[in-house]
Parts: C-alpha cells; structure tokens; sequence
C-alpha cells in the first residue's frame, strides 16, 4: 500500500505540470496578425511616374503596429506599405524588401521604383531576363519605416537655440568644446521628451517587417537593405533565421558592432577617400582643374583654406557627393570655387563685395565649367558669411533626423563610460582626421529612453547563408566595418569591389557584381568562394548642369587606389579584369530605364548613412 500511495502522490504533480504544458496563454499580438492587409490604388502624388501608376501593378496599404512589441498595451500606429505585384501570380516566389538606408530613410516608393525598372528588362538579353522574371516572380516592397513618410511620424524640438560651433578639427578651445556639449544635450533631451522616440528603434522595425511578411501570407522574408538597412537587414536575421529568405545587405555597417563604432570609422573613412580617391582623380586631370599633379599637391592648396570654407565645402555637397561616382567627379569643381572665393577674400573684399566680385571671377576658361564653378562658388559665399556672423540655429529636427537620434541612440548602449571620453576620442580624430574628426559631440550620451536588446548571432547550423555587397572605399559604411561584420556572420558570402568607392552598388551595371545578386534570388545560388573580387568601373565624365557635353572625359580604366583584394581573404593581391560595364538596352526602354536608375539612385544617395552627428551642427550654414 506504501508503495500505491507513493506512487499517487508523484502523479497529482505530474498531471498538474502536464496540465499546465498543455495550455495557451493568449498571444497578446494576435490582434495585430489577424488584421485584414487591404490593399488600394496608391494616390498619384506617391507615384510620380505615370507609367508606373498606369501599370495597375502598384498598390499601397496600412498596416497597424503595436507601439511596442514587447508591451502592446501601451498602443499602435500605423506603418504604410507599397507593393510593386509580381508579374506571374502563379509563379511568385514571394516578396523582397527594400531598405534604403537612413536611419531614418523613407523606403515607401523604392520596391515599386524596382518593381517598374525590372518589369522592363530586354528578354532578348541575359541581364534583362533575368531582370524581368525577377518582376515577374516577386512583389517588390517598400515601406516607411515607423517614425517617417507615410507611416506614423516622430519629431524633435525645443525653443532653446543650438549655440554656434567652429569647425571641430581646427578649433578644440574649451569655449568650443563647451558649446558643442551643450548642443548636444539640448538635441538629446529634446528627443527624449518626444514619448514615441523610446519605440523607434531597429529591434520594432524589424519586428514590423516580420508582422507585414505574415500578413502577406509568406513563409519567408527577402529583403535588400542598403547602408543603415544593412544593419536593419542583419538584425532581422539575427532575431527570425527561420523566416529569414535571401537576404543581400550592400554597403555594410559594422554589423558585430555598437553604434559608436560603426560611426566612429566615418572620420577616418571619409579622410581616406577624399585624399586618395578625390584629390587622386583631380591630379590625374590637372591639366584642367590646377589643383596639383599629386593629390599630395591637391591637399597642400585644400588645407590652405579657411576654416570658415572647409565648413562651407562640407555644408554644400562635398560629402555627399562622395557617394556615388558622378557626384566624386563634381568635388574638384567646388574645391577650385573655394579657392577662387578665398582669393576674393584675400582681395580684402566682404559681405555682399564677396557675393558681387563671383560673377566675374576666372575659374575656369571653359564657359560651362566656369559658370559650374561661379554656381558653387554663391553657395560657399554664403555658408562663409553665416560662419562668419556665427549665429545660433533652431533645435527643430524634422522626422528624418528624429529617427535618426532615436535609433543610433537606442539601438545599443554607448561604449563609454564618461563624456570626457568622448572628448579625448574627439581630440585626436581632429588631429588624425580633420575633414570631419573632432565632431563627437556625444548626444547619444545624454539620450533619455532605454536601449533596445541587439539579437545575438545565431550558430552556422541556424543563421540562413546571406550575401553582401561591398566597395572598397564607401566612405560612411568603412570596409574595416564591413569586413567585420562580413567574418562575424556564418555562412555570409561578400562580393568585394576593388577601387571602387560607391555607397550603394546594386545594380552596379556589371555582371561581376550583378549576376550573382540575380541568380542568388532567382535560383538560391551563392558564389562558388564566400568572398569573390570585382574590378570597379572607371570614374564617369563630368557632364554639364544642363545638357550630355563632357567637360571631362570618362576615364578609361580603374585607378589603383590602396591595396587589392583577392578571392580568398581581404589581403593584397592581383584582381582580374572584368568585362565592360553592361548598356541599359538590357531594358526594353533604355531612356526610361536611364531615368528610373536616377531616381533609385536619388533615393538611396539622400536616405545614404549621414556623417555621425556633423548633421545637427550649425544647421543653417
């Protein structure tokens, strides 16, 4: 009998526990996945081209969010969706994302801008089949990541007025080191007071993403995620592998990194590209800028200038057109304005004298290139006369720097224990790197809402095979991140482009790069080596404002910049030559494809990775 009612006794327990194993709790996102995704006829406003609107292909909807995944009580918003339909419905794949970078990029309209470029691919042509049965078997999306566009908004402001700050590199005066302090606790504590700022981070986007993929009724997510989209783009394979489909990340953050690191390489980054890829393509054409047969040469007259001028060339596009190879080709236009506006200067001319005496300047003997010149001559004779009076700027950040403050403050906790550290960081990036160094001013310090949890890096056996793209000489994703991030991930496959310096490569327009990205979507393959070496394209002609003449001829072969890489590991070696750049007439309609690739370029360029916090100094100069 002991031995019956011993036994009685052990089951009650085990009955209870398999009792309890058996029940469900409710999930408390159910509401959200049950939600109906009702599409409709995007207003024409969003979808600028007629065609791509006529085509009855492209379809928006609203998708609600809870505020905060891990506490859905607290509310929702609302996150808008564009779908570009997949051609064949009976033989979709599924859906590819698209990310455009940021943080704090608007993607709404980049999957249908792709949808229409690839529904047009030449089917007499191996690129442009490939192109269009890439349309025919995926929708392509584009969303507004929560914060920006057409999903929910968030913003930062505060009637304190940001104090005027000196060009960070050559001015570490306590005076200046103090105001760029105080600026940037003005700048976190006015998004910390914003209540949504503490839900706009990468872990709820990415868990959006995912709810939208359900929605859509699909078993995985594909997703291609540029510059800051990489880091989006990781973190959702990190966090769902199991749903996780063909990811391709290009232009890469650190992605086994914090924040502070990723954008701490920018400084060095931007340094290395102005100097090597920039003043290396004007000596290489001294003949028609007279800025130095060496880029040695180049630097020496550079760093001549005023500082109130190197803050001009840096406000009125120089940096970002560091991005892309038509914009490197325009830098020593603006670097022979600034010197032309600092000769007027040293004439003992002012003000209003300065603007006056532009007109009739001698920048260039030929009339296109000389009125290229005068134009960017104005706009750095302006931001020199605001340097110049140093007046205070309004603490309005716009949602696109909101979101910006609020995801590189949220995302992971800062690497330093104290501001003082910060300040020693800065110190000697502005000796190490003056183009942009010195301007760690630290808000993120300051930053007010908690941090959100970076997923760990799942085992080789779990994390989905991802491939990556990457230029050598990105000037706001570094390679050294990329590289990094690249060894961190199992069963990553990176294609590398040697000499290159584009933030944003696909489509690069050759099939080196390319090809691997098309088959990897369309049939599941990876390069054969997990990290595989492209030569980069020659740098472009430099093209009047208005008009195709060539001020300077396109170059005919890619310069060696630094070291190569070969097929195994990024070490020095020899790359093979590729074969020439692809035409447009692997499209059907090469001149609308030509203006569709702008406008895709456009997009990725303005929603680029910004330069760490040089975004929220002095913003009206």
């Amino acid at each position: 009998m002991k031995k019956i009612v011993k036994y009685g006794v052990l089951t009650l327990p085990l009955m209870a526990l398999a009792s309890c194993a058996t029940t469900q709790m409710p999930d408390p996102l159910q509401s959200y996945k049950n939600q109906k995704l009702t599409w409709y006829q995007c207003d024409t406003s969003v979808v600028p081209y007629a065609d791509l609107d006529e085509s009855g292909r492209a379809e928006c909807a609203d998708v609600k969010v809870p505020l905060d995944y891990h506490n859905p009580a607290l509310g929702n918003g609302t996150v808008a969706v564009m779908r570009y339909k997949a051609g064949k419905p009976a033989e979709r794949k599924g859906a590819i994302f698209f990310n455009p970078g940021g943080p704090g990029g608007d993607g709404h309209y980049l999957g249908a801008l792709f949808g229409f470029l690839w529904s047009n691919g030449n089917p007499n042509t191996t690129m442009g089949a490939k192109l269009k049965q890439l349309s025919d078997e995926y929708d392509l999306v584009g969303f507004s990541p929560r914060g920006t566009g057409s999903s929910f908004r968030t913003a930062c402001g505060t009637n304190e007025l940001l104090g005027f700050t000196a060009y960070p590199s050559e001015d570490r005066s306590p005076e200046n080191l103090a105001s760029m302090q105080r600026n940037a606790k003005i700048i976190a504590n006015a998004c910390s007071k914003t209540p949504t700022n503490a839900y706009i981070n990468t872990d709820n986007t990415a868990r959006d993403m995912d709810l939208i993929r359900g929605l859509m009724k699909d078993q995985k997510l594909n997703y291609i995620g540029y510059s800051y989209g990489t880091w989006l783009g990781a973190w959702y394979t990190k966090l769902f592998p199991e749903r996780a489909g063909k990811i391709l990340l290009d232009s890469n953050m650190a992605l086994d990194k914090s924040m502070d690191d990723a954008f701490g390489m920018q400084p060095m980054s931007f340094e290395r590209h102005f100097r090597d890829v920039v003043l290396g393509y004007a000596a290489r054409h001294n003949d028609v800028y007279g800025l130095g047969t060496t880029k040695e040469e180049a630097y020496a007259k550079y760093k001549a200038l005023p500082a109130s001028l190197k803050n001009a060339l840096n406000n009125t596009g120089m940096i970002n057109n560091m991005y892309y190879a038509e914009g490197i080709v325009r830098i020593p236009v603006g670097l022979v304005a600034a010197l032309g506006v600092h000769d007027i200067i040293k004439q003992g001319k002012d003000g209003f004298e300065v603007l006056d005496a532009i007109a009739s300047y001698p920048f260039f003997k030929n009339p296109e290139m000389n009125n290229m010149a005068i134009s960017n001559a104005y706009d750095l004779a302006f931001s020199h006369l605001n340097y110049a009076s140093r007046a205070p700027s309004t603490a309005e950040l716009g949602s696109s720097q909101a979101v910006f403050a609020a995801v590189m403050c949220g995302d992971t906790p800062s690497i330093y224990n104290s501001y003082q550290q910060y300040v020693d960081v800065s110190n000697q990036e502005a000796k190490d790197y003056p183009l942009l160094g010195g301007d760690a001013t630290a808000f993120c310090y300051f930053y007010g809402h908690p941090r959100a949890n970076k997923p760990a890096t799942p085992s080789a056996q779990k994390m989905p095979p991802i491939m990556m793209l990457q230029s050598e000489y990105d000037p706001p994703t570094a390679r050294e991140g990329a590289l990094s991030g690249f060894k961190s991930l199992p069963n990553a496959h990176m294609v590398f482009v040697d000499n290159d310096a584009t933030h944003g490569l696909f489509p690069y327009g050759t099939e080196c790069v390319d090809l691997p990205v098309l088959n990897y979507f369309l049939h599941g393959t990876l390069p054969a080596k997990n990290f595989s070496v492209c030569e980069a394209k020659p740098l472009p002609a430099l093209k009047a404002f208005w008009g195709t003449e060539e001020l300077v001829p396109a170059e005919l072969s890619a310069f060696e910049v630094g070291q190569n890489y070969d097929q195994n590991s990024p070490v020095p070696s020899q790359v093979s030559k590729q074969g020439l750049p692809y035409s447009l007439n692997v499209y059907k309609d090469p001149a609308v494809a030509e203006k569709v690739l702008v406008e895709i370029r456009k997009i990725l360029h303005n929603n680029a990775l910004p330069v760490g916090q040089q975004m929220f100094r002095n913003k009206k100069q």
